[in-house]
């Protein structure tokens, strides 16, 4: 089974890490370890509004750290995607015009790309 949301992805990927990468780190605790619980540790939403609405509220909230002098610079705004995530984990990134899986990756690799562990399984 999966699941298809919406994500925010950094406007420019890191030197190390995925290509295209989160724009945010997951949480720290999967509630259940499906597409559901994936998407909402990935912090993906099915409402595309919703997304937009963080992309551009986390990015005002740079843009005013910048001008009070605590940040030096700015990266452009992050960038929407829409994703299917599957209940083995993996995410699929999907380009939308024309419409096609332009990269993947798992669950697991997004956590390493913020130096994270993946929380485990619960035993059961």
């Amino acid at each position: 089974m999966s699941k298809k949301a919406y994500m925010a992805f950094a406007a420019e990927a890191p030197l190390i890490g995925l290509d295209p990468h989160p724009g945010y780190a997951p949480a720290d605790e999967i509630k259940s370890f499906d597409a559901a619980g994936y998407m909402e540790a990935l912090g993906a939403e099915e409402d595309r509004s919703i997304i937009e609405e963080h992309v551009k509220d986390h990015h005002e909230s740079i843009l005013e750290a910048v001008a009070c002098g605590d940040m030096e610079d700015a990266d452009e705004m992050d960038e929407i995607f829409e994703v299917e995530i599957h209940d083995d984990g993996r995410v699929d990134v999907i380009h939308d015009d024309p419409r096609y899986v332009f990269a993947t990756f798992t669950i697991e690799q997004a956590y390493e790309a913020f130096g994270m562990k993946m929380p485990a399984k619960p035993a059961g």
